[in-house]
């Protein structure tokens, strides 16, 4: 198995005489019909997600017996509900409020804690004074600290961190960096509450993701509707609100916390601290919360007796979350033991194997699925680009190509407005010479309320276009009208996002995509048009507990005779389970090994 590094390049014909492959341009008509080229587009879920704990999927014995008990606890003593707030992605308002009376809501309510904050702060998460920020991504060095800290097993014992030197091991940090990320660790763990204080003077403006700054493009702008409600909140809303995050003013000290988040802020009305519970404390604060508010209520001690297995249940609301909390907190770590990564990579390479494609557009394939063995049904070659793109393709097939006399190669598609995430490569098929540019992307993640991420994947798309269809002119030119396009990739939006628009922001225009009277779509590139060739009526499902498809694969050829046929990667049956609104995540991870599913196609070229 071989794996390579693809450059910025574009080569003079001289080099012909070297180890690099480079292409002069030729008359097509020399060429011949080669077999069909299977095509699969997966996002592979990169690394440590699988633990936020919106993602959290549990046996389902587990996750009807502790619903159960939540539906009680919630119900409280005098038929008072429990509010906590719906897990979002869209931070610009408070969030819908819901009743606290199930295992997902239960965990989407502390998962805002982490989406709102903590998974900024990992994956390509940087030191600079500047965007981007300067080499090595921190990886999960600093999530971990929320993720993974855990409980003393007794009583007066410290909280530790027993996951954090695996993690800077994992992430490959120089001494410097990593001594930089163990001092941030002992100024911000409270071993002994289990929180973790994060300082403006250590966050802004010294650790940034992608092109923001974590401290005041992320964090203080999600938890800004959080901070100052509206003067008209509503009772259900404000219940919510106080557990979810207490204000207090930066000249106080922080001591107990009484939420899950607390913000000191100053006379500017700035913030200036953040202070949080970590994942383990906030179960267990969320418990007490629940025990506390269903203590007088019959029902919650007999749901109690049944879900620990106990025939005496106490009296005091803390002993009763002692009850329930070690079923939990094991339920918690034998998803995290059974969605690790090594075990999802496993099943991944086993449906590899089984659909065995020559050619594959990759995401959220960061730096620990770049360490993992290749599938072995065939001698892949392995391609990086930026972010955690790659392309992945069988050597016995295809050729990479380092450059070509009059087209530039880069390794990702360039620009500013690019996604954050692509790879680009150049191959040539070694049986009839077809030049093939494949393109992974990954579009930028955000509601379709969220105007300014609509916005910015319209922009990231139109980088996309505009790479395309100057790269497709630049073959053209060379006499490689019969080259073949591909484009694989997580679009993160329905079609329909680039096509009409959303209610807050205008359809693209030009235009990027048309929807064709089969259903079909087809991606505008200039004089190409390429074609979708994963659409698959069976498939209804690409990302997990939603009935939606957002992974795509769209090719063509510079003459347009590309044929393809879609490749059922699963059953309609199959994609109904993943697509289960409580189970799905669960579902997909334990049977495909990411929560996305594959999409594929197999494209010849019709002489």
């Amino acid at each position: 198995m071989r794996r390579s590094m693809s450059l910025a390049v574009a080569l003079p014909v001289a080099l012909l005489a070297s180890s690099v492959v480079v292409f002069a341009s030729r008359a097509p008509a020399e060429l011949s019909n080669a077999a069909g080229v299977r095509i699969l587009q997966w996002n592979v879920f990169e690394d440590g997600l699988t633990d936020s704990p919106g993602n959290l999927g549990f046996e389902p014995d587990f996750e009807r017996g502790f619903s159960e008990l939540l539906s009680h606890l919630a119900k409280g003593s005098a038929d008072r509900p429990f509010y906590g707030f719906s897990k979002v992605r869209d931070f610009s308002q408070l969030p819908p409020v819901t009743v606290i009376d199930s295992t997902k809501r239960f965990f989407n309510f502390i998962d805002l804690a982490y989406s709102g904050l903590y998974h900024a702060f990992g994956g390509t998460a940087r030191f600079g004074s500047a965007a981007p920020g300067d080499k090595p991504d921190l990886g999960n060095t600093l999530r971990t600290l929320f993720l993974a800290s855990k409980l003393p097993e007794q009583s007066g014992a410290f909280w530790t961190t027993p996951e954090f030197e695996h993690e800077i091991q994992k992430a490959a940090l120089s001494d410097d960096v990593a001594d930089r990320v163990r001092h941030l660790r002992e100024a911000a763990f409270d071993k002994v509450n289990g929180s973790l204080v994060w300082t403006r003077t250590a966050v802004d403006g010294q650790i940034w993701k992608r092109e923001s700054n974590i401290w005041q493009d992320s964090w203080v702008k999600n938890l800004a509707a959080f901070v100052s409600p509206p003067a008209n909140i509503e009772s259900a809303s404000a219940s919510a609100l106080s557990r979810f995050m207490e204000v207090v003013p930066s000249s106080s000290r922080m001591t107990e916390m009484n939420s899950i988040l607390q913000a000191a802020i100053d006379g500017k009305g700035d913030t200036q601290e953040i202070r949080t519970m970590t994942f383990q404390a906030a179960i267990q604060f969320l418990l007490l919360k629940l025990c506390e508010h269903s203590l007088h209520a019959p029902s919650a001690r007999t749901a109690i007796s049944r879900f620990a297995h106990v025939a005496e249940v106490p009296s005091d609301a803390d002993a009763r979350m002692r009850l329930i909390l070690p079923s939990v907190l094991r339920a918690v770590e034998e998803w995290r033991s059974r969605a690790g990564l090594s075990s999802r990579h496993e099943r991944i390479l086993k449906h590899i194997e089984r659909m065995d494609p020559a050619l594959m557009t990759l995401v959220e394939y960061d730096q620990q699925w770049q360490k993992l063995a290749l599938p072995s049904n065939k001698d892949y070659n392995l391609i990086t680009g930026k972010g955690t793109g790659a392309i992945m393709f069988d050597t016995a097939v295809f050729q990479k190509i380092e450059g070509i006399e009059g087209v530039e190669v880069p390794s990702s598609i360039p620009g500013k407005a690019a996604p954050k995430s692509s790879c680009v490569a150049l191959l040539r098929h070694k049986e009839d010479s077809r030049l093939y540019l494949v393109v992974a992307i990954h579009m930028e993640s955000g509601p379709p309320s969220d105007a300014k991420k609509v916005n910015k994947r319209a922009l990231q798309l139109r980088a996309v276009q505009d790479f395309l269809k100057k790269t497709s002119a630049a073959l053209a030119a060379q006499r490689h009208q019969d080259a073949v396009l591909v484009l694989g990739g997580d679009f993160n939006a329905l079609p329909d996002e680039f096509i009409r628009g959303t209610h807050d922001v205008d359809p693209p225009a030009p235009a990027l995509l048309r929807a064709n009277q089969d259903g079909s779509l087809d991606f505008l590139c200039g004089d190409v048009e390429l074609r979708e060739r994963s659409r698959n009526s069976k498939m209804t499902c690409s990302r997990a507990g939603k009935r939606m498809v957002i992974d795509f694969i769209y090719a063509g050829s510079l003459d347009g005779r590309l044929v393809s046929t879609p490749i059922v990667t699963a059953t309609e049956s199959q994609s109904a389970v993943a697509a289960d609104r409580d189970f799905g995540i669960y579902n997909a991870v334990m049977h495909w090994g990411s929560d996305h599913l594959p999409v594929g196609a197999e494209v010849s070229y019709a002489l």
